[in-house]
């Protein structure tokens, strides 16, 4: 039974009548009473905070709009009608109004404040205008005037921690997820809060636990999964990963395209393409309308090398979003592996168009012109590719994947020292990060350091056994310590994951001529060419008497 409290008069009992109604269920009479609340006491906070609570959990937005625009019509300046007015208008997707509604909660709240500066539960509601306008400083600010008024505001430290989590200042937030927790232990928002701060901090195994305290406290927080997932992913336990998102489906239905979505990318990353492709052909029929699903669609397509369904797919997300450079790079690469040089560099050239600052864009067009045999075009691509990574590291110094992508670039400029040093950053933040080992592989081939550059191929299979690319690889290295039968096993391991694959086709015919099996070498040369006659190291072979 809920206490009832006539202190104030009728609207004591009328506020803990709305709370029992709410127990039970009945939302409409719950409002009923609250708003009775409302009629002798418009700036009642604990009344209209409740109306709209229920609305949200009924998830009623339209019919919360309706009753807070007739509510504003009597009371044009209560700051907390606006500030949830804005609220539901997010749920409509209408940005511009909510922003609208947010900046006149904030200058109620500014009056507000002025008449009584010592109100921390305005404080605090200022604090979630200002977090909700991305003033983070002084949102932070806010929370901090309520906190001194009142040090125990739990929901002050919450918040605090959530906007130190979106300026990713993950000691602070922790900090703050911390001391609301010695206030209130069983909070499942504090401890997913925490969680997150500490996958910040790459405190993995630290931050699955909360996430699993957070989820004792409110079993069915698909937040929580959603996270665990995240974190399962950065530390590559995939099948933990995949339990989550089904966990998610099972707690909530309205979920699944998005776990879906999700399901299909780490299929994809693991290199299950048919199992990705299967997923991302139900949401295609879910919601054909989604360039996002044709674009994964098509992606998984190449890695089957299905690559004219794959095109087929490219096409109708690009119908969808004509002006996206990442689907153009994907239809390069596409036509790339067609062998449809011209078309695959028009696509490279229209990403670069619309984003110049795209580093992956001018490598992937450095890439082709490599293939192409245009070492002017090479070098261009890859210096403005080198120039852009430098500005993206200078704003994250430790993003693996732009360490490994000017590695790479400075790769393709011949400038193997500077690109050992920039791979090896990379592993550093990763140790297990296979492409970078690779990578690293193959320049300490280019420098003539085999031994070391075979450790690297072996530690990067151990963690991919399934990449042709890193067998190939391997084999390329077998062959500078002459170990040719060797080096033939591991193009042969490349070849049966990709039967097209023209370096390892191209480098088995050389090492067989090497031992005396000049046929053979004819024989690969020209496979190469039947599959594509332009490629430039096998038409140079082709000459070799």
């Amino acid at each position: 039974m809920v206490e009832i409290n006539l202190s104030k008069g009728f609207n004591g009992f009328w506020i803990n009548a709305g709370k029992f109604m709410e127990t039970l269920g009945k939302g409409p009479l719950a409002i009923n009473y609250f708003s009775k609340v409302l009629h002798s006491d418009p700036d009642n906070f604990t009344a209209l905070y409740n109306i709209c609570k229920i609305y949200r959990k009924n998830n009623q937005i339209k019919d919360a709009i309706t009753y807070l625009d007739d509510f504003l019509e009597f009371n044009p300046e209560n700051a907390l009608a606006w500030q949830n007015k804005g609220f539901f208008l997010g749920k409509l997707g209408k940005k511009e109004e909510v922003e609208t509604c947010q900046k006149t909660a904030l200058k109620f709240y500014d009056a507000d404040l002025e008449k009584n500066p010592k109100d921390a539960l305005k404080w605090l509601n200022k604090g979630v205008v200002l977090d909700n306008l991305r003033k983070y400083e002084d949102a932070v600010h806010s929370y901090d005037k309520s906190l001194n008024l009142n040090p125990e505001y739990i929901n002050a430290w919450k918040n605090k921690g959530y906007v130190f989590l979106k300026k990713e200042e993950y000691v602070e937030a922790l900090k703050c997820f911390d001391e609301a927790l010695k206030l209130k232990a069983y909070d499942f928002e504090i401890w997913l809060g925490k969680a997150r701060s500490l996958n910040g901090l790459k405190e993995y195994y630290k931050s699955i636990a909360c996430f699993n305290r957070s989820l004792k406290f409110n079993s069915n927080c698909t937040d929580a999964y959603y996270g665990k997932f995240f974190v399962f992913l950065d530390i590559k336990e995939y099948d933990e990963a995949l339990k989550c998102l089904n966990q998610v489906m099972e707690l909530d239905p309205k979920e699944k395209e998005k776990a879906l979505y999700l399901m299909g990318i780490l299929l994809g990353i693991t290199h299950k393409y048919q199992e990705a492709l299967d997923v991302f052909e139900e949401l295609v029929q879910v919601n054909p309308d989604n360039p996002l699903y044709w674009e994964f669609k098509g992606r998984n397509l190449n890695g089957l090398k299905k690559y004219q369904e794959a095109l087929e797919c490219v096409n109708k997300a690009l119908k969808l979003e004509p002006e996206n450079s990442e689907i153009w790079q994907l239809k390069g690469h596409t036509l790339k592996a067609m062998n449809t040089y011209l078309e695959a560099l028009n696509c490279f050239n229209t990403a670069l168009k619309l984003d110049s600052k795209e580093a992956t864009n001018w490598t992937s067009k450095g890439f082709l012109m490599e293939e192409m045999g245009s070492l002017e075009g090479l070098k261009k691509c890859f210096k403005q590719a080198v120039k852009r990574c430098d500005e993206l590291i200078e704003e994250d110094p430790e993003d693996k994947y732009l360490l490994l992508l000017k590695a790479s670039s400075l790769r393709g400029l011949e400038l193997y020292d500077s690109a050992l040093e920039c791979v090896n950053k990379s592993i550093e933040l990763d140790p297990d990060y296979d492409s970078a080992l690779d990578l690293k592989g193959y320049i300490l081939r280019k420098m003539g350091r085999y031994t070391e550059a075979l450790t690297c191929f072996d530690k990067a299979l151990q963690i991919d056994p399934d990449e042709a690319e890193y067998w190939y690889d391997k084999g390329r290295a077998l062959c500078g310590l002459s170990r040719y039968e060797e080096s033939l096993k591991c193009f042969d391991k490349a070849l049966n994951l990709d039967p097209i694959h023209k370096e390892a086709l191209c480098t088995k015919g050389v090492v067989l001529k090497k031992l005396g099996k000049e046929t053979e070498f004819r024989r690969y040369v020209n496979m190469v060419l039947d599959i594509n006659p332009l490629f430039e190291p096998a038409r140079i072979l082709k000459q070799l008497k």
